[in-house]
């Protein structure tokens, strides 16, 4: 997609807004993703078991509520081989890669645009990874600012983090830090 997408409702997506246990392989997005409502992704806005593989994105994504990401705002799925270029800005939950990782894996992945959220949970990866959710061998290279919870590669990590390494900045009120902001 090279074109603008935008949403005043959920799941807001530069291909899909709702992905349910697809597979979404060797795509892209340029174009600028804007959405009123939560879970909005330069990719997909929630991934619900779906797998992408060899993905990017490189346009514009920004959200005026929670669940924002630079793949995908909600994932539930995996993703392998892909990466962010596009800067991303939301209110809460707020990745470069993913809003939220609930369950998810996030495999040999990369995120060089600048992320910020207003409030908290913000990472270079994602701003939340919970419930096993797991990264490995990722990187982040872009600035990462928010509130509270703000960390280079997860803002609030209560899953798994293998192999991963941050060499943007990183600024924030509260549970800052280079790799993590707060660590379960």
């Amino acid at each position: 997609n090279k074109g603008t997408v935008s949403g005043s409702g959920e799941n807001i997506g530069g291909l899909v807004g709702y992905n349910e246990e697809s597979s979404i392989e060797n795509t892209y997005n340029a174009g600028a993703v804007t959405g009123n409502g939560n879970y909005v992704g330069g990719l997909i806005g929630y991934n619900n078991g779906g797998s992408i593989t060899s993905s990017y994105n490189k346009g514009t994504v920004e959200g005026d509520k929670n669940y924002i990401g630079g793949l995908i705002g909600w994932n539930y799925g995996n993703i392998t081989f892909s990466y962010n270029l596009g800067k991303i800005s939301g209110v809460s939950y707020v990745g470069g890669l993913v809003g939220n990782n609930n369950n998810g894996t996030i495999t040999d992945s990369y995120n060089m645009g600048a992320i910020s959220a207003t409030s908290d949970c913000v990472g270079g990866i994602t701003g939340y990874n919970e419930n096993s959710g797991n990264i490995i061998r990722s990187y982040n290279l872009g600035a990462v600012s928010g509130n509270n919870d703000v960390g280079g590669v997860v803002g609030l990590n209560r899953g798994s983090i293998t192999f991963n390494f941050s060499t943007g900045a990183v600024t924030g009120s509260s549970s800052v830090g280079g790799l993590v902001g707060e660590n379960y």
